[in-house]
């Protein structure tokens, strides 16, 4: 089941396959190297004679291929782990009988107790039980005979998941790794990073991708409770329930802490797959724009498109890429180009949409401005101070933010931690050797300025002073007049 360049799963084994997907780029390689880099020439020279791509334009590929897109070489131990995981928590509630034995009351059952599992503290034991999920997502291979077998307990598994709240627990459990400080402060230290270092993240980042690209298919022999829990889920995934915010803001969040350099060991092509599949599952693909266009156009009394956008790309030839040096610097001048021109649609656009009075689109007028700011230079920062303003006032921020002082590498505050730790214990010493009463010279000592504070001190006066305390009070007090007026000014 599982290949990315490609890893295949039957009956509990794992085989190698290199057979690619329908939407992957397969080129007809000529027979020698020569002849290629001649057609590539040409081709970007103009001409027509470069080796054509076989690539199927469209919003997604066929269900095994897109779930096996999730997975890399280096996670393959991980099946037999996950397999390991369920297997010794299955047989100490089951014992002596596989899960494709069991009936529907009993999986439930089983379903709700590794459900159960996630609320523990500990981090082992909370992986352990992800990772049996994780198996039942992947379709409790090791009791299948066939593929065919593996994708139906794919489906049945999941939607059993989906049915007892496991999606909503899995999202509580990524905010909860997104939110790591630890984690994030380990990895930004780190040279390099590891697959340990995203373990955690890679888990419930697989799960929730299996259960979303299975629940999206739509299977003509699916029962109706499963079509009414598929309807639902979509809706669920598209609205602000999860931790008050739509699970693809979420997974925007993590793309824009990733690349301001926050998060490092954030898995990106798996967040970026989930984001993908859960805004294709929640606003539909290239079909539904289609019909939605149509249908809106005829509704405004417009006239109808004079051709379908999708039908001419699926139509145009796929191109190679150019192989001269010189195309190469002209695709990266117009790149640069297109920055510019992004920047300046982006000053231009964003007062008119921010002078809509309605909260929920100036909030994401805002927040599509705060990832851009540290981009538009320090002139258009300075310039507008008030947008500025209710940035900070309106969208959510993050310890680590850096939008507010733009893409300067001198401006990073985790650079500067080690600095201030050793500052801070420079002044410490200093004030520990100047002001300290234990073993400094009382000659350093800070003087109290405070009224209070010197009036509630207790004063050790001598013993004559006290012996001739009422002489003194009758002297100094209550002998000489006092003017209370000029006292008071």
């Amino acid at each position: 089941l599982a290949r990315s360049g490609r890893v295949c799963m039957c009956g509990g084994k794992m085989e190698g396959n290199g057979a690619p997907g329908n939407n992957k780029q397969k080129p007809i390689l000529p027979k020698n190297r020569g002849e290629f880099i001649r057609n590539q020439r040409k081709d970007s020279e103009g001409f027509s004679e470069a080796p054509d791509l076989e690539f199927e334009y469209a919003d997604s590929d066929k269900w095994a291929a897109e779930l096996s897109e999730l997975y890399s070489y280096t996670e393959g131990p991980e099946f037999q782990l996950n397999r390991k995981c369920f297997e010794e928590d299955f047989q100490t509630h089951v014992e002596g009988k596989r899960w494709v034995e069991l009936d529907a009351v009993q999986h439930r059952a089983h379903a709700m107790r590794l459900l159960d599992g996630l609320d523990v503290t500990g981090r082992e034991k909370r992986l352990k039980v992800a990772r049996a999920i994780l198996y039942m997502a992947q379709g409790t291979f090791s009791d299948c005979g066939s593929e065919a077998e593996v994708q139906h307990w794919i489906r049945y598994n999941v939607f059993l998941l989906l049915d007892v709240g496991t999606f909503t627990a899995l999202v509580e459990l990524l905010n909860m790794e997104i939110e790591n400080s630890a984690a994030c402060s380990s990895a930004v230290r780190k040279p390099a990073i590891s697959l340990a270092d995203s373990t955690d993240l890679r888990v419930l980042l697989n799960i929730m991708y299996l259960m979303v690209e299975t629940i999206q298919q739509d299977d003509p022999a699916d029962p109706p409770e499963w079509r009414a829990s598929r309807e639902t889920f979509k809706t669920e995934l598209g609205s602000p329930l999860y931790n008050s915010e739509p699970v693809s803001v979420m997974l925007f969040a993590m793309v824009t802490k990733f690349c301001s350099g926050h998060a490092p060991h954030f898995p990106m092509k798996k967040v970026l797959l989930l984001l993908w599949k859960t805004i294709l599952f929640t606003l539909g693909g290239f079909e539904q724009l289609q019909r939605l266009k149509v249908c809106k156009r005829v509704e405004l009394g417009l006239p109808r498109l004079p051709e379908d956008s999708i039908s001419v790309i699926r139509s145009m030839r796929a191109a190679s890429p150019p192989a001269s040096a010189s195309d190469l610097i002209e695709q990266q001048q117009n790149n640069d180009l297109n920055h510019l021109i992004l920047s300046n649609l982006t000053k231009k656009k964003h007062k008119k949409a921010l002078k809509v009075k309605q909260a929920m689109m100036q909030l994401y007028v805002l927040k599509l401005l705060k990832v851009q700011t540290k981009y538009l230079g320090r002139q258009w920062r300075k310039s507008n101070m008030k947008t500025m303003s209710a940035i900070y006032q309106k969208v959510r921020h993050r310890l680590n933010d850096d939008w507010a002082y733009g893409n300067d590498l001198d401006a990073r505050p985790w650079d500067f931690q080690a600095e201030e730790c050793s500052l801070r214990a420079s002044i410490e010493r200093f004030n520990s050797r100047r002001y300290d009463k234990a073993v400094g010279n009382p000659e350093f000592s800070p003087v109290d300025n405070c009224l209070q504070s010197v009036l509630g001190q207790k004063v050790e006066l001598p013993d004559d002073f006290q012996m001739n305390y009422d002489l003194w009070l009758e002297r100094e007090v209550f002998s000489k007049p006092i003017c209370w007026e000029e006292l008071l000014q």
